[in-house]
């Protein structure tokens, strides 16, 4: 039989009870407190569930689609100087006011 990780029961339990609370995954899992509000603090940073409501009193919800790796995707970098090139181009009118 296929193991499955607390990670994957705890996204698949709140994918399948949309809007539970912490104390409904652990009742459903069976998996202790703490490796419960880990994981979801967790799956919170990394997109990959959201968090609603107050302290203590959260619901979560699963989002339909996490960033690759599970990782937060970086944002874009604006528009904006290019530091290498005016590097290069003042190293470059540096050497020939020297020659």
């Amino acid at each position: 039989m296929k193991r499955i990780s607390y990670l994957q029961q705890i996204i698949s339990y709140i994918a399948e009870h949309p809007g539970c609370h912490s104390t409904d995954i652990i009742a459903g899992t069976g998996l202790n407190k703490s490796t419960v509000n880990g994981t979801l603090s967790r799956l919170v940073i990394d997109q990959r569930v959201r968090r609603e409501g107050f302290e203590k009193q959260y619901r979560y919800i699963a989002v339909d689609k996490p960033a690759p790796n599970g990782r937060v995707k970086p944002e874009p970098k604006a528009e904006g100087v290019n530091l290498h090139a005016m590097f290069n181009s003042l190293l470059m009118a540096a050497r020939e006011n020297r020659a």
